[in-house]
This record gives structure tokens, sequence and C-alpha cells, in this order.
């Protein structure tokens, strides 16, 4: 019986230690993708906040985006061109 259990904790052990670098490297990831639009200058967060906020269907960001340096252009954010389009 006490092997029984001690398979399982280590199985479930297994998994907590795998899941944990799956969400490492995500975070990497995500970490990568952000600094890479912050090189481009591109306004993702502004668009991530209202789409989130359209997808809760709320009329209003719930959470305010940084403040970017780049120009008030928004035909040079990619973003902003798919939520366009995903408009029409």
């Amino acid at each position: 019986m006490f092997f029984i259990f001690r398979m399982s904790n280590e199985r479930l052990v297994n998994r907590i230690y795998y899941v944990k670098k799956l969400l490492r490297r995500r975070k990497k990831e995500r970490k990568f993708l952000m600094d890479r639009l912050d090189g481009y200058e591109d306004d993702y967060m502004t668009i991530a906040a209202n789409l989130f906020a359209e997808m809760a269907g709320d009329s209003s960001p719930t959470r305010t985006p940084q403040s970017s340096t780049k120009s008030d252009n928004p035909s040079t954010s990619f973003l902003m061109q798919v939520k366009t389009e995903i408009d029409a």
C-alpha cells in the first residue's frame, strides 16, 4: 500500500516539475516577444487591454496600458491592423 502512494506522489512531483518548467519557458518566450515589440515601438499593451475588455464584454479596459515613446501613428502597429481587420 505504501508503495502505491509513493508512486503516486512521485508522479505528482514529476508533473509539478514539468509544469513549472513549461511555465518558465513560456515566461521567457513572452518576455522575448514583449522586448521585440518594444524594440519596434509597438503599442501592444493598449491593444491587448482593449481586446481583453471586448472579450469580457466590458466597454472600458481593465488594465492601464504602459506608456510608449512611439509616435501616435497607429498604422505602424501590427496589432492595430489586426484589430481593424477583426472589427471589419
